[in-house]
């Protein structure tokens, strides 16, 4: 005789553990047998990964920043991510419009974001395999008076319902754009032009000048088509990859 059966953990704290069960068959002539068997439960493994396109920012400058979160077990699946960001320090802000999420490359509408100037928790709603990751996409607007560098501390969070909370910690810094870094009796504003195409998206940097006179004039002052050209000239453009929509 032979008896087949499957069984189910759902117990997340047996994540990692293992699980100990024994089968007991008795008969009329009161011999019982008895078998054990010890079965390892596997639990996802998740990773997160933080990147931003600088670690130096000036003040009024944007940051474009991006969390990876992958699931490396294989033939392991983790339900329902949650993706936190938060910012630990003083000196910048995360722009709430910005932040967009995607599963392997597909926008995930259904993902519930809640979000303010000093971070945001993302509950997706989303599984995640070993064939899958998730990126959050978002951008940081830097704020100083100080000449001299700050650091900004922000840590990103993710979890499961099953997998144990992992974090990534980052740090940029910032500093207020010295008159020197001008003319002689200028005033420096920087601004900076999205143009969103094809695989990439370009930035264009212009800075302001206004001299004693009240007459001010406008530079292109960063070129380059990143990262196929490195190079940075008068009178250009610097793309970055395309982690947005």
């Amino acid at each position: 005789m032979i008896v087949e059966y499957q069984a189910a953990v759902i117990d997340a704290a047996l994540a990692g553990q293992k699980v100990h069960n024994t089968a007991v068959a008795d008969s009329s002539e009161k011999i019982p047998a008895t078998g054990e068997a010890e079965t390892e439960v596997h639990s996802p493994i998740l990773e997160i990964v933080k990147e931003s396109d600088k670690k130096e920012y000036a003040s009024g400058e944007k940051g474009y920043y991006k969390l990876t979160v992958r699931q490396l077990r294989e033939d392991v699946t983790d339900q329902n991510i949650v993706i936190e960001d938060k910012l630990e320090t003083q000196g910048a802000f995360i722009v709430k419009d910005s932040i967009f999420v995607k599963k392997n490359g597909i926008e995930l509408k259904d993902a519930k974001i809640e979000a303010d100037d000093t971070g945001f928790v993302i509950q997706t709603g989303a599984s995640l395999s070993d064939m899958d990751k998730i990126e959050v996409c978002y951008e940081m607007v830097f704020k100083t008076e100080s000449t001299e560098p700050e650091k900004i501390v922000n840590t990103a969070k993710a979890r499961g319902d099953i997998s144990p909370e992992i974090t990534a910690q980052q740090e940029a810094y910032v500093k207020a754009k010295s008159r020197t870094d001008c003319h002689t009796n200028t005033v420096c504003n920087t601004e900076t032009n999205r143009n969103t195409k094809a695989d990439r998206d370009t930035k264009t940097y212009r800075s302001t000048e206004t001299d004693g006179a009240a007459k001010s004039h406008t530079n292109t002052i960063c070129t380059g088509n990143l990262p196929e050209n490195d190079s940075c000239t008068d009178e250009s453009t610097v793309s970055i990859l395309q982690w947005w929509k």
